[in-house]
């Protein structure tokens, strides 16, 4: 909420002649020709008309030598027997300490008194002072919509905007938008921007653009500086009308040129945007003046750069103290930087870590990050690994990609930190599509699965020493070799292990029946078969293998076999002739599926074909099966 100022002082001028007759018009003092030693003696007669024109010249000193304590005391004489204009200036002495010490009280005393004899200004007053130095905005309400319902354009605007926000009043858009029209109607000569300027902030922000355009626009025109800087944010996002960067620059300039300085650094932005770095280096000089933070920081970030200026590290570096003394947390950080290096002052990591600290605390997630690689390091303060974990964590809730990324690392690694290991899975696993991690996260995902899970581990050391990390190379070499041996101890085991579940032969074989080693596959009725390419995926066949191998020996269950039958026939469907084998006596026994004979004797002719030994027995024993079946029948 805007704070308005205090209307000070009713003049001679336009009240002077009104005192009288409360209710008459505005009279014209210049036919009001009475020497001043006549005033003087008809005032102190007790002339209510000439005390009140002798205080009003006391006061402004026109025709005679100002005096304040002459005017409070002649103002005084009137406001006594009742008089609200005087009663006013007196509320006015008293607030500003004019004439007589200051005694913020009283002043509240005296405007009541003129605000309940129906003064406008003294309303207006009283209703300010309440708001802003007595804090009691629900009373101070009162008298700005008593003010308001007199006509009162300015105190028409406060009181829609305090129903706008709802404050010291329950918000009601509708009554602020009626108040609204009604500020604008009792506008007068449409002279106050600020009608149309937070009008037009009230429609734009209850989704009427269309009409707060214009307003804002003749805000702007009217002198308004905050409406020259909301037309120029609007041109340069480009949202709610077509982007126009020449557009904002024009309104940027207005108010830039008046001293705003919010607008001057705005401007200075723009241009550095557009590379204009003599205009941009001009623009921010002129914010820096006027105490904008963001403008000093930028001018040592140009001067570091030699952007519009020659390079110089040491008036960068001045610029960086200058905002950073003043609280702008980018520049303490870039400070701490150059204590940090020795670059353009001389290294100190005392220094480095007092404004690092001072602009971790206000959340700056690369000084929280930096800080807590100087707990690791023992620069400018002790090794302290829990400080360091600490910064550390607030740096990662603030989304630093490093932070979270070394975070992560030492919490799968047996650092305590506020992760668990699953957490910190998920986090390297969403780094890991950012080009500057994904190596190194693909390498510490590899490490923390060599012993759990080695071929997972392959596939994340593969990527690793693909994407250039030498680290992965070695790790893989030793690691190809122990899974190539657990391989082939698992394949040797893996026909106990389906011979115990699955019960592959029910009948016994004929003594007549021919050895494995000497059956013809091309004696055989060759299927017709489907079998399909090899696909890459994502998890390697071997893998895919043993998961179904898992479930297989974990079933208890029709039900239980299906997911061993899903993933053996993925396998399978890969062309690993294991699988193809196993996937056939699980046909040929309704294992997870239908039991189909002829599916059976598809798959382990496949098997055969592609090489798996024992893939022979698997297969006359389907073919005993299906004889059987037709001689049944």
């Amino acid at each position: 909420m805007k704070k308005y100022l205090l209307i000070l002082f009713i003049s001679i001028n336009t009240y002077a002649l009104q005192i009288l007759d409360k209710n008459v018009a505005d009279q014209n003092t210049d036919s009001v020709k009475i020497s001043l030693q006549n005033i003087n003696n008809l005032a102190r007669a007790g002339d209510i008309k000439s005390q009140f024109i002798l205080a009003g010249l006391y006061f402004s000193g026109d025709g005679v030598e100002k005096d304040d304590k002459l005017s409070f005391y002649w103002y005084k004489q009137v406001a006594d027997d009742g008089y609200p204009n005087a009663q006013f200036n007196i509320a006015n002495s008293y607030y500003t300490g004019t004439g007589i010490e200051k005694n913020i009280d009283k002043s509240v005393i005296w405007y009541e008194k003129a605000a309940n004899q129906g003064l406008i200004p003294a309303m207006y007053n009283l209703a300010f002072i309440l708001e802003n130095d007595k804090k009691d905005i629900k009373k101070a309400f009162i008298w700005y919509e008593k003010a308001a319902k007199l006509g009162s354009s300015n105190s028409q605007l406060i009181v829609a905007r305090k129903y706008q926000s709802g404050d010291g009043v329950k918000k009601d858009l509708e009554q602020a938008q009626d108040w609204f029209e009604l500020a604008l109607k009792n506008n007068g000569s449409n002279t106050n921007a600020d009608v149309f300027y937070y009008f037009a902030e009230f429609l734009r922000e209850n989704d009427n653009f269309n009409r707060a355009l214009p307003m804002y626009k003749q805000a702007a025109n009217n002198g308004s500086i905050l409406a020259n800087y909301k037309l120029s944010t609007i041109y340069l996002e480009g949202k709610l009308v077509k982007q126009d960067k020449k557009q904002a620059i024009t309104f940027l300039t207005l108010a830039a040129d008046r001293e705003h300085q919010v607008s001057q650094q705005l401007l200075a932005s723009v241009y550095q945007m557009e590379k204009n770095y003599t205009k941009s280096i001009y623009w921010y000089g002129r914010a820096a003046k006027n105490g904008n933070l963001n403008a000093k920081y930028s001018l040592g970030v140009l001067n570091l750069k030699g952007l519009g200026v020659k390079k110089d590290i040491y008036k960068a570096t001045a610029f960086f103290i200058q905002a950073a003394q003043e609280g702008h947390k980018d520049a303490q950080y870039s400070l701490a930087i150059r204590y940090l290096n020795g670059d353009g002052i001389e290294k100190n990591y005392y220094e480095a870590i007092k404004w690092l600290k001072r602009a971790a605390k206000q959340n700056h997630s690369n000084s929280q990050y930096s800080l807590s690689l100087r707990y690791k390091l023992g620069q400018g303060v002790e090794k302290d690994e829990e400080k360091r974990v600490f910064w550390l964590e607030k740096s990662a809730n603030n989304n630093n990609k490093t932070a979270q990324y070394e975070l992560s690392v030492i919490a799968l690694f047996g650092t305590k930190t506020s992760l668990d290991e699953a957490t910190a899975l998920r986090s390297l696993r969403s780094l890991v599509k950012y080009k500057a991690f994904s190596n190194r996260v693909n390498y510490y995902l590899g490490v923390f699965f060599l012993n759990s899970n080695p071929t997972l581990a392959k596939e994340y050391l593969t990527l690793s020493s693909n994407g250039g990390l030498k680290l992965a190379d070695k790790l893989l070499i030793d690691l190809q070799k122990k899974i190539t041996q657990n391989l082939d101890k698992n394949i040797k085991k893996q026909k106990k292990i389906i011979v115990t579940k699955i019960s592959t032969i029910k009948t016994p074989l004929n003594k007549s029946s021919e050895s494995i080693s000497t059956i013809n596959i091309s004696e055989l009725p060759e299927p017709k078969l489907k079998q399909k390419k090899p696909k890459a995926g994502k998890t390697s066949v071997e893998s895919m293998y043993m998961l179904a191998i898992i479930h297989l020996n974990n079933s208890y269950s029709s039900q239980d076999y299906k997911s061993a039958f899903d993933l053996m026939k993925k396998t399978a469907d890969l062309g690993f002739s294991v699988a193809q084998n196993d996937l056939a006596l699980m046909y040929r026994n309704g294992m997870g599926v239908d039991k189909n004979l002829q599916e059976a004797y598809k798959l382990a002719y496949l098997a055969v074909k592609n090489g798996y030994l024992p893939a022979n027995q698997t297969l006359i024993v389907i073919k005993n099966d299906i004889n059987r079946l037709k001689k049944s029948q």
